[in-house]
């Protein structure tokens, strides 16, 4: 599993969210919300078509 962190805007975290997982099988590990940023820990695996 290859982790990976993020943080910016709400819709741009939302709109990585949205795209990771139709490339891949995302395990959420962690959220944390502020008044302007959201910040995400997940965890990435490939998906086997």
């Amino acid at each position: 599993m290859l982790p990976l962190d993020f943080q910016g805007g709400y819709a741009a975290v939302d709109q990585l969210c949205t795209v990771l997982r139709a490339a891949f099988d995302v395990h959420e590990e962690g959220q944390a919300s502020g008044d302007q940023e959201k910040e995400v820990d997940l965890r990435l695996r490939t998906t086997r078509p």
